[in-house]
């Protein structure tokens, strides 16, 4: 399963744990941005880049960061959300269903068609919260449906503190 990925209905998805459905103010804003490239090290400091994880399956919000991306400018912020859902992806892992504002899902349609068909990195989409990047799955298709899903998360707690009620 990718990182981000498609989502059918937020409802459909099985292990609902938490959630408001209506607009939904985020703690911290979400930027989703093109991949450039992908380092094997660190950040070093004053370097441009974001810390990461170097391997997606290991993907964690709160991890150390064994990896420094760079990205182009092609991109987007999000601050609210027409809904979000916590569930429970696997044992001990949690992941944010989100349904996107009809003007950001208009932009995330965009710029994932715009990353669809790049040669790698640049067909990753960088998910950056608080200053690091939590996954960077390939886009492989437009998302044009307005749904995403952010896995990688290891508690409920780190999914729930992005989300905020609106």
């Amino acid at each position: 399963a990718l990182p981000l990925a498609l989502a059918g209905s937020p409802g459909q998805s099985p292990g609902v744990l938490t959630g408001p459905t209506l607009p939904v103010s985020l703690q911290r804003p979400i930027q989703f941005r093109q991949v450039a490239s992908i380092s094997g090290h660190s950040c070093r400091p004053g370097s441009p880049g974001l810390p990461g994880p170097a391997d997606n399956s290991n993907a964690s919000p709160n991890g150390s960061g064994a990896a420094c991306y760079q990205f182009t400018h092609k991109g987007m912020t999000v601050t609210v959300l027409r809904s979000a859902r916590v569930i429970q992806a696997d044992p001990g892992q949690y992941a944010l269903n989100i349904r996107f504002t009809t003007a950001d899902a208009s932009r995330f349609a965009t710029l994932t068609r715009k990353l669809a068909g790049q040669p790698t990195p640049r067909c990753q989409l960088a998910v950056i919260v608080g200053g690091r990047v939590i996954t960077s799955p390939t886009v492989e298709a437009p998302i044009t449906g307005g749904h995403a899903q952010i896995a990688g998360f290891a508690t409920r707690a780190q999914a729930e503190s992005l989300l905020r009620q609106g």
